[in-house]
């Protein structure tokens, strides 16, 4: 079965938001159901864990939060 995947660029307005990540948060709760009932879903949860870290980097260096 193919998966679509969705590109959600045209929407952040050239920055991040809080709403991209609530949106790949919910997502990330979908894809961790259908991963425990089709395995071939698995990849999908590190692409979004690894999108939603990605985003939350570029808020903190944006709002100039962060490990620091």
């Amino acid at each position: 079965m193919p998966i679509a995947t969705l590109n959600i660029t045209p929407y952040t307005n050239g920055s991040v938001s809080q709403g991209v990540l609530d949106f790949l948060e919910k997502q990330l709760e979908y894809y961790k159901i259908k991963a425990s009932k089709q395995p071939e879903f698995k990849p999908f949860l590190d692409d979004l864990l690894i999108d939603m870290e990605n985003i939350r980097l570029e808020m903190d260096s944006t709002t100039g939060h962060g490990g620091q």
